[in-house]
């Protein structure tokens, strides 16, 4: 039997010391965190596990490599036995999409990107008004409040091309450069 899954007394004290009990009743991992945000605990001089995962070993047994501990309260932090079962990858997944927690994966382009700092008019407006050596990128980005290099990717569309509502803007074709398209008479005379 794995250590992870035989804590001695000591261990459990160290664990009982780590988390602390919140109004919700999660009990809320105040040491050590990964990058992601859950508890690691360190069972008796071996590795570090997740604390979540100890602790659901400790109590209700071994766990199969394929399972996942989840959290019924969404709470990355909680290690409260109440609050936690076991599922697969999947299972987790189908949870995340239920409580919609997923992110879109469809990318966000334009005004609907929340990190965006220009609207669609202010892009069609940075295009009609920019006349090298009158009004240069620079005086552009100071008066739109971004940097030079923005108002370059803009100009030359290399950002913001996919937005269609701009004033004199081509929509990106999917052919390559230099390929012809076909038209409807050059299927008829191939045939």
């Amino acid at each position: 039997m794995s250590k992870l899954y035989s804590m001695r007394q000591h261990d459990l004290n160290r664990f009982h010391k780590k988390y602390r009990i919140a109004a919700s009743g999660c009990w809320e991992w105040h040491a050590r965190l990964n990058q992601c945000g859950y508890g690691v605990f360190v069972v008796g001089h071996s590795r570090a596990y997740l604390a979540h995962r100890v602790v659901y070993a400790h109590l209700f047994g071994e766990l199969k490599p394929k399972q996942c501990v989840l959290h019924k309260c969404d709470n990355r932090r909680c290690v409260n036995p109440a609050h936690l079962w076991v599922g697969t990858q999947a299972d987790n997944v189908r949870d995340m999409i239920a409580k919609k927690r997923h992110k879109p994966r469809t990318p966000q382009h334009g005004e609907d990107n929340p990190m965006a700092k220009l609207t669609a008019a202010q892009v069609a407006e940075i295009r009609r008004r920019y006349r090298p050596r009158k009004i240069t990128l620079a005086m552009l980005g100071e008066e739109f409040g971004v940097s030079q290099a923005t108002i370059s990717m803009i100009v030359n569309s290399k950002r913001w091309r996919r937005n269609g509502a701009e004033a004199g803007s081509k929509r990106c074709s999917p052919m390559k450069p230099g390929l012809k398209k076909w038209s409807e008479h050059d299927r008829r005379t191939t045939e």
